[in-house]
């Protein structure tokens, strides 16, 4: 019973410290606006408080045995991508200039499909044989670093959206960029499911079977998504 108080105080009290973080960063932000600070965008500002909490809260907490630290701070992937990622982008697509958006899909599918599958095939390659020539302390197998590289390999141009909004930039330019960024966590999450549902014994012959699959989901969730708007209208 007192392993459980421990832990549901433990819990509050982290819950407790995240929120005021919160409270912090956005006064900090409107701190950054009343002094026309415009070189520190409002997103770097808060990486930096929760980067500094972070290394002091690595400081205070040596003690912790290492497994419960782990478990302490263990995110559920599934948790992530079904119930906190989808509200965030469906709220950008809800406030997308839409006349401005299908006047320029070609070029904003261009950049949001073929550009993170250039940039996630580059960060791929890069990755794993940075590892293989020993340019990195660590060596990430060939299926991993390309989960690895579908996840950072999706551009999220929050300080540059914000940097537009502030200088006024013409409108189009800010519906290409704030466009492309919709799309591109979707297609970044597909291309992820489809790497790390590949066999472990990965092989260049599997590329085909990946590029199938990612082409299946982005079909069966585009037709998904135009069903549930039927509806919903």
């Amino acid at each position: 019973m007192l392993k459980e108080d421990g832990f549901t105080h433990e819990a509050y009290l982290e819950m407790a410290v995240l929120i005021s973080l919160c409270a912090v960063a956005l006064a900090a932000g409107q701190c950054l606006h009343r002094l026309h600070i415009h070189w520190l965008p409002e997103s770097g500002l808060t990486i930096l408080i929760g980067f500094a909490f972070a290394m002091l809260e690595s400081t205070t907490a040596q003690g912790r045995a290492e497994e419960h630290a782990q478990k302490e701070r263990y995110f559920d992937p599934v948790f992530f991508n079904l119930i906190l990622l989808p509200p965030i982008i469906f709220e950008s697509g809800y406030h997308l200039n839409l006349t401005l958006f299908f006047a320029n899909l070609r070029s904003i599918t261009l950049f949001a499909v073929v550009g993170t599958l250039l940039a996630t095939a580059f960060t791929w390659v890069a990755i794993y044989y940075a590892g293989e020539y020993g340019w990195t302390p660590t060596v990430l197998p060939i299926r991993e670093a390309g989960a690895f590289a579908a996840l950072i390999s999706a551009v999220d141009p929050v300080a540059t959206l914000a940097t537009f909004g502030a200088l006024k930039v013409d409108h189009e330019l800010h519906c290409l960029v704030f466009g492309e960024s919709v799309l591109n966590d979707a297609v970044s999450l597909i291309l992820f499911s489809a790497i790390s549902s590949s066999p472990p014994a990965f092989t260049p012959a599997i590329l085909p079977s990946i590029g199938l699959d990612f082409v299946r989901v982005c079909v069966l969730s585009l037709f998904c998504g135009i069903g549930t708007a039927l509806i919903a209208a």
